[in-house]
């Protein structure tokens, strides 16, 4: 279960609020209705995710032998973040290793692979373009890698994760017949969480991949209520205080879980918005300024490090909190020793003294005018962590519909995959590497 707790939704009573809130209303709703007709048109899909047959997929994972003890993810962006965000707020027992290389850092890459024995280790390819410079160029390096150790049994240890017809890997699976799992052409990275780009790798290590589903589709069904007029839902209060914060000009979002578990969710968090809400061009192809900068924190570790900076910096900013109710019998002896200025921490559990340090930077932000919003869980577990990011990718979708503009492209990485492409060689990108060389001249030695 998931509570919402709002800074300005809560106060509609203030004039500023109140006075806009049916207004505001009204362009929510028309923003899921636009969401709801894209995917009845099967122009977007998400949505449709928790509901699907999985049948297939858990099968497969049954299929695969218990000598497998690792699976790797090969994958980056969105092909990662949420099945990693996902595995790191779980707490077990897992089946199997599950293991993530994103970057091509030679080195961490190298460090990587060694620990993990071939005939041990069960690759998962993930890139639904099929061309990503950094997936496919280690998916080639241990393919080769493993032939020699494997032989012919090698493509059992590989599953592709990509487009059901296009692309270099599809291609590259159909030749080498590896098994391989769809990535809905209605689905964009950052929102396939749900669908085999995180289903597969979770359930290979026996993440119970069902909660998750039912927890995103309890919110698939809040939009439902949204639709027939329910103003009084988190999922609703929420998308009003993130515009509403936008309107003023806090253009900065930043994510804080008070649960270490979540910081993987805080950096999908991060690619979500930062790619979906930040356009140079609406949707009538006219400029724009719209930037929703994401970032970062964790609580209670960030309040010693950048509250300083939300507290006391511009006014841009605002903030989310997560917690959880779940508690521990874990915390302070009740015995004499400590020094009077810290004898009141005597017999506090941690879970107490987390969330005092949670309400005192709620309240300390809320003093300093910061907007904030807090969700509580009731604990951290499959079905609110599938809540949580369905929550988020909703909130996306319809912020966008009130912003004008396509949260589902990234115009503004495309020029640089380019670039790389035509740096390393590629002919028909030479146009593109030859601008870069000209924009970013050659070091200087010291």
């Amino acid at each position: 279960m998931l509570k919402y707790d709002a800074w300005m939704s809560k106060n509609q009573k203030d004039g500023s609020v109140l006075e806009e809130w049916d207004a505001v209303s009204e362009k929510i709703r028309k923003g899921f209705l636009t969401l709801k007709e894209a995917h009845d048109s099967h122009e977007l899909g998400y949505l449709n995710l928790p509901s699907k047959p999985i049948s297939d997929l858990l099968a497969f994972c049954e299929r695969v032998p218990v000598e497998i003890k690792n699976v790797l993810v090969l994958g980056i962006g969105g092909s990662s973040l949420g099945p990693r965000a996902v595995y790191d707020a779980w707490s077990g027992p897992a089946s199997r290793h599950l293991h993530f290389s994103e970057n091509i850092d030679p080195v961490a890459y190298q460090n990587l692979i060694q620990s993990l024995p071939p005939e041990e280790t069960l690759i998962c390819v993930t890139t639904k373009s099929g061309s990503t410079i950094e997936t496919m160029s280690k998916f080639w390096h241990l393919f080769e890698s493993y032939s020699h150790k494997l032989g012919d049994s090698v493509k059992n240890h590989f599953v592709a994760i990509t487009d059901p017809e296009k692309g270099p890997l599809r291609m590259m699976v159909n030749e080498l017949e590896l098994q391989s799992f769809d990535v809905p052409s209605e689905i964009g990275g950052r929102f396939s969480v749900m669908c085999p780009v995180g289903l597969v790798p979770l359930a290979l290590v026996g993440y119970p991949i069902s909660e998750l589903l039912a927890g995103a589709q309890h919110v698939v069904d809040a939009s439902e209520r949204v639709l027939g007029g329910d103003e009084e839902s988190a999922l609703f209060r929420a998308i009003f205080d993130h515009y509403w914060a936008f309107k003023r000009g806090f253009h900065t979002t930043v994510m804080m879980p008070y649960i270490d578990a979540l910081a993987g969710f805080s950096e999908w968090f991060c690619q979500l918005w930062g790619e979906s809400l930040a356009k140079d061009r609406d949707l009538c192809g006219e400029r724009t300024n719209v930037s929703l900068t994401p970032l970062r924190s964790l609580g209670t570790v960030d309040q010693h490090s950048q509250l300083q900076l939300y507290i006391s910096g511009e006014k841009t900013k605002q903030l989310i909190m997560i917690e959880s109710e779940a508690t521990l019998d874990l915390g302070v002896p009740d015995r004499a020793g400590l020094p009077e200025t810290l004898a009141h921490l005597r017999g506090k559990s941690f879970s107490e003294i987390l969330a005092a340090e949670a309400r005192g930077t709620q309240a300390a932000l809320e003093k300093a005018g910061v907007p904030t919003s807090r969700w509580v869980l009731d604990e951290v577990n499959p079905e609110t962590v599938g809540g949580l990011m369905m929550i988020y990718m909703v909130i996306t979708s319809v912020m966008g519909d009130l912003l004008n503009i396509n949260p589902y492209d990234q115009p503004g990485v495309e020029f640089g995959k380019l670039v790389a492409h035509g740096l390393l060689g590629k002919a028909a990108c030479e146009q593109e590497a030859a601008i870069a060389q000209n924009l970013v001249p050659d070091f200087s030695n010291l």
